[in-house]
């Protein structure tokens, strides 16, 4: 993905609401499970990490997307920003 797409999607992703928080459990099975089921329902998706470092959260926003085979965008403050493209729905044109 280029910066262009990257930036047009972060600015969609601006109206965004986080559908997933992660907690104290971690990245589980059944949190990836979760994630995969609404980033191909909705395709940009924010997930709330909590209560970790900067580097942590970037580490974790990191494995999230290699496990959901999804593409991070960016992470603000406790928010992170993930896509996949949905061939059937498209709705970002990217």
């Amino acid at each position: 993905m280029n910066n262009a797409q990257k930036k047009t999607l972060k600015a969609h992703a601006h109206h965004v609401k986080s559908f997933i928080s992660l907690g104290n459990s971690g990245i589980t099975p059944n949190f990836i499970k979760e994630v995969i089921q609404t980033i191909n329902a909705h395709e940009l998706i924010k997930i709330k990490i909590m209560g970790e470092t900067k580097e942590i959260k970037q580490q974790l926003a990191q494995e999230i997307s290699s496990l959901t085979e999804s593409e991070f965008i960016q992470i603000i403050g406790n928010q992170a920003t993930f896509f996949k493209l949905n061939p059937e729905k498209n709705k970002y044109n990217i």
